[in-house]
């Protein structure tokens, strides 16, 4: 048989959840930073076949972040800016294999 035979979705937040994965985790981890490859005997640097590298992504992705915003009236009528939430998932990643 030819193609992927299984694939695994999973999504991240900034915030790591209970067994420490992150979008840096997973950025860093792709991009084999020495911190995220311990679990690597002979780590290799990743082979780009087409698109953006670990890092790129990992600056695109906070740039999106810090420019998701909106400013919300409270009910005293002041005006109070409400960023993404550092818990709310904002990576998806797919594995296919």
């Amino acid at each position: 048989m030819s193609g992927p035979q299984f694939l695994h979705l999973q999504s991240y937040s900034r915030k790591p959840n209970k067994v420490g994965q992150s979008v840096r985790q997973v950025l860093d981890e792709a991009a084999r930073e020495p911190e995220f490859s311990l679990h690597i005997e002979s780590p290799k640097p990743p082979n780009l076949i087409f698109g953006m590298t670990p890092k790129q992504v990992h600056i695109k992705h906070d740039e999106i972040i810090a420019a998701g915003y909106v400013d919300a009236v409270l009910a005293d009528g002041s005006v109070a800016r409400r960023g993404i939430r550092k818990d709310r998932h904002t990576l998806l990643t797919a594995v296919a294999s």
